[in-house]
This record gives C-alpha cells, sequence and structure tokens, in this order.
C-alpha cells in the first residue's frame, strides 16, 4: 500500500529493476524462477515497452519489423508474471543507506534489492551541422522509425564512423539501393575491433555492393541549412548526403551509480562481484555498466553487447532471489550486415591474430585470436549462411574454455573446406 510522504507518494517493492531494457526483463524472469511472490517493478524512461536493441539497426531499418515485434515479451508477460512497468519516468536519484529511490516525476520507491541496468547512449561529438535534420545517431527505437523515414526518400547516405551502428545501417542502406559513403578516422572498418585482414576484408565486401569509404579521415562539419546536404571533411573533401548516421561509440550512464557512492572503475563502470553484486549489498548491476570480472578472460572489463545484457540480467535477478550464482560466460558478439553474418566469441583485447582458417576472400572463414601463452582467446566467424555460424560459435566457446592452442584448431574443427585453408 502507498503511503503520502512530504517527498511525494512512496511505494515499497521487494524488487526494483532501473532500467528498461533486455537486462532488466531478463532479470524479472531470473527472479520468478526463484521467488514467485516478491514484488517486482521495472522502471524505464523511455515511453514504451521494453524492446530489444538489434533490430534496430538490422530488421526496423528494412521493414521486415514492426515495433511490436521487437518487444521483449508479449505485453501480457508482465501481468502474468506479476512485474509491475513504470514507462516514461527515469529515476533522479538514490539514496542506498535508506534503499530509496526518487523518480523525476516526485514519486520515492523504496526496495528491498535494486538492480542497476541503466545502459549507455550514443555519443554526439561537437560537430557542427549535426542538429539538422535527417542527421541520425542511433540507440531507441525512435530514432531507428526515425533513420527508416530518411532512407525512404534518400539517394545518398552519409555515414560517420564505421564501427558496428555505421556498418549494419550501412548494409541496410545498400540493400534498399542507396548510395553509401562512410568515413572513419582508423585504417579499416572496426579499426578498434578486429585485424587488418577482417577489416579489409569487410571494406572489400561492401565496396563490391558500391560503397565508398573515407579512411583516416574525419568530418569537420555537416553541411545544410535546416535539413543536411553533406559532409565536409578535414582531408578537405565534399560528400553529397541526403542523409547522415553519426556513429562513434556510446557513453554509458553511470551517472546515478557515481552520485550514489557505488564502488566505480575509472575504465570500466560499476564495479561488481562475481555474483554481479555492488559495493551496496542490495543492489546488483548488470549489461553495459557493469564492470565484472571475466574468469575466463581473467580480466576485469564491461562488455556493450545485447546478449552480455540478457545473460547478466538473468544471472542478477537469480541471484536478487537467492541463488549466489556465479556469472560465467564467454563472451558472444554478433552483427549482420545484408547476407555477411558475423559470430565473435572472447573478448577482442585479449589476444592477437596468430590464424585464419577458411576463406576471407568468398567470406567463410574464422580467424584465431591468441594469448602470450598461445592458448585460444577469441575467435571470429563470418559466413553468408548465419546458420552455419551457430556450430562455429559453439566451438569456439568450448574451445576458449579449454584453453585449447590456437594453432591445433584446424578447419575441420569448424567445418570448413581444408583446401581453403590459409592458416
Amino acid at each position: 500500500m502507498a503511503i503520502m510522504t512530504d517527498m511525494g507518494e512512496t511505494r515499497r517493492v521487494d524488487y526494483l529493476l532501473v532500467g528498461g531494457g533486455v537486462a532488466s526483463v531478463k532479470a524479472a524472469m531470473g527472479i520468478r524462477e526463484l521467488d514467485k511472490e516478491g514484488s517486482i517493478l521495472i522502471v524505464k524512461a523511455e515511453d514504451r515497452m521494453p524492446y530489444d536493441r538489434p533490430p534496430l539497426s538490422k530488421g526496423i531499418l528494412l521493414g521486415e519489423m514492426t515495433a511490436e515485434d521487437a518487444e521483449s515479451k508479449d505485453p501480457s508477460f508482465y501481468p502474468d508474471n506479476k512485474v509491475d512497468l513504470e514507462t516514461g519516468v527515469g529515476v533522479q536519484s538514490i539514496g542506498l543507506a535508506a534503499r530509496k529511490v526518487s523518480l523525476t516525476d516526485g514519486r520515492v520507491i523504496e526496495y528491498g534489492k535494486m538492480l542497476l541496468a541503466t545502459g549507455s547512449r550514443p555519443r554526439r561529438p561537437d560537430l557542427p551541422g549535426i542538429d539538422l535534420d535527417r542527421v541520425h545517431l542511433l540507440r531507441e527505437m525512435s530514432d531507428s522509425l526515425a533513420i527508416r523515414d530518411s532512407m525512404a526518400t534518400s539517394k545518398r547516405a552519409a555515414f560517420v564512423g564505421s564501427g558496428y551502428i555505421g556498418m549494419e545501417v550501412a548494409a541496410d542502406c545498400l540493400v534498399k539501393g542507396i548510395e553509401v559513403v562512410l568515413v572513419d578516422q582508423n585504417d579499416y572498418p572496426w579499426g578498434k575491433l578486429v585485424s587488418p585482414l577482417t577489416g579489409n576484408f569487410l571494406r572489400r565486401e561492401f565496396e563490391n555492393q558500391g560503397a565508398r569509404f573515407f579512411m583516416r579521415d574525419e568530418a569537420s562539419r555537416i553541411e545544410g541549412e535546416g535539413t543536411v546536404s553533406g559532409l565536409s571533411l578535414k582531408s578537405g573533401a565534399s560528400i553529397s548526403a541526403d542523409m547522415v548516421v553519426v556513429g562513434v561509440g556510446v557513453e554509458r550512464n553511470l551517472e546515478l551509480a557515481s552520485e550514489a557512492g557505488l564502488e566505480m572503475d575509472e575504465k570500466h563502470g560499476v564495479v561488481v562481484d562475481e555474483q554481479l553484486r555492488t559495493s551496496d549489498p542490495n543492489v546488483w548491476a548488470a549489461g553495459d555498466i557493469a564492470a565484472y570480472v571475466d574468469p575466463v578472460a581473467e580480466k576485469r572489463w564491461h562488455n556493450e553487447h545485447h546478449l552480455n545484457a540478457d545473460w547478466q540480467g538473468k544471472q542478477a535477478g537469480r541471484n536478487m532471489a537467492g541463488a549466489g550464482e556465479p556469472y560465467r560466460r564467454v563472451a558472444y558478439f554478433f552483427s549482420d550486415m545484408g547476407d555477411l553474418h558475423m559470430a565473435l566469441r572472447g573478448v577482442p583485447d585479449v589476444g592477437k591474430s596468430v590464424k585464419v582458417l577458411g576463406d576471407p576472400e568468398i567470406g567463410e572463414f574464422v580467424e584465431l585470436y591468441a594469448r602470450d601463452d598461445g592458448s585460444l582467446s577469441m575467435g571470429i566467424a563470418f559466413s553468408h549462411n548465419e546458420q552455419r555460424l551457430d556450430p562455429i560459435s559453439d566451438r569456439l566457446e568450448k574451445e576458449i574454455e579449454a584453453r585449447r592452442p590456437a594453432m591445433d584448431l584446424q578447419e575441420a574443427d569448424f567445418g570448413l573446406d581444408a583446401d581453403k585453408g590459409l592458416g
């Protein structure tokens, strides 16, 4: 029952889940596996049902999915599982000692246990013209729908950044027959993630579809009056464009946790233990903001990917309900770029490329990375057949867990044609 105080309405819940992404939805599922009756409240600042983010740069843009299709769960999931959902309201501040949070609408929530899964926001560079119409950043459903609208009437699209977002949206534009130009200060696409071999493979794949790249260059200004008309580059080059997508990374939403006084890692975010519990015994963290110790990679880091939020959310929920289980998963990243599909297992900045199995020329290969001791630390696989990647991913997970010497692995281990081996 709610009571009134001079601070406004106060409500008590057993489990408060802050953030409306997949981590909170999966946390609710994890809680319900062990606690069927404890009260659960999800607080989501965005005024939409919780949804999965991968479709925002894939099915939504191509018109293959609706906003409702991307929802993490059918709306009936929440009442059926006694999960309350508040959308369109955020958390203003957290009082750890009192176990209370203040919402942006003035209400106060008292909690027994809390999950912080506040995610990230797109980095917005200080770039002249970034506020012009048809200039887009991509993070929320409204961003994806706006990009889709621009694609419907565009002939030329320019991209500032050739990371995950830039390459995925550029692939969608190519599918729709839109001319594509990508600008990036790195030497090749995905320059902070992969080796030159894989980065240049991606460049060739896109160039074969008509895309143009301006690498080792930067946008200096987005041109236009009211509506975007192009990009000016620091090299002096000019690019005509009907729409611009800016994808230069994200900034994690760490302010709430930091201001509340939780222990923070300067580089990786909210420090959590093996059970994803923060420095406060009543608070857990999951997803982009969680600085966790990866027992497989043997390092503390944070992982900005959908599956990490999914898996950590589920485990945090179970632990909030008393499971006491350590989080242990081999990191998994995936991407879809037109008919090209990628699966990555392991940690991108652990080890170096040592072996390639298969044939990069046809886009069917696995690149293996190893630690200094030779053990497999990461594998990245590409295929034009999405179904082919599942068994490859599973095998990579197994071999990384086992610390298998990377050089021992062969094409046959991944179902590749031995005649195509480049290792």
